[in-house]
């Protein structure tokens, strides 16, 4: 059961605000032809999430194939990153942004929008933080990070503490 003090002490980030499908799917619609990727045949209305789902991964194929992504690709993808209301999928344009344009890139486009974001900008770069985390490997047999890992996670030390002052700083906005 949970208590009160549990309630406050454990805040969710904030939540879908306002349905952003449909502002995703428009921009996943430009993002298409631009990376290259053809567009998923339309569905009926009630369908769009199995296309919005189908498009997103053609974008994220699409750019993890690039040899060299194209700077002008990386805002609109961004853009359908934060957009995209399932954190489990926004993951699936994520991680060929980081490939494409590397972590730190990535981290501070989402830091912009946690930033100087509208609620539902907030809440799509919390929701597609998580997927830009740096994931610690060990050494066979021990608790030793390797040290790539190690180097890699130190190298975002700095955007890691400023997500959480970002973040901790929208929760008492949405509190007042």
């Amino acid at each position: 059961m949970t208590s009160e003090s549990d309630r406050q002490a454990f805040k969710p980030l904030p939540g879908r605000t306002t349905p952003s499908s449909t502002a995703c799917e428009a921009v996943l619609r430009d993002l298409l032809p631009l990376v290259g990727a053809e567009s998923p045949a339309a569905d009926e209305p009630d369908v769009m999430p199995s296309w919005r789902h189908r498009a997103r991964r053609a974008v994220g194929k699409a750019v993890a194939a690039s040899e060299a992504a194209p700077d002008e690709w990386f805002e609109p993808l961004m853009r359908a990153t934060v957009l995209e209301p399932d954190p489990g999928f926004s993951r699936e344009l994520v991680k060929p942004a980081i490939t494409a344009f590397g972590r730190r890139r990535v981290q501070l486009a989402l830091l912009a929008y946690l930033d100087t974001g509208t609620a539902a900008d907030v809440a799509g770069a919390a929701r597609a933080w998580h997927g830009t985390e740096v994931q610690i490997t060990y050494l066979p047999g021990s608790r030793t990070p390797t040290p790539e890992s190690l180097a890699e996670w130190e190298e975002t030390s700095d955007l890691r503490e400023r997500y959480q002052h970002l973040r901790d700083r929208a929760e008492v906005r949405s509190a007042g």
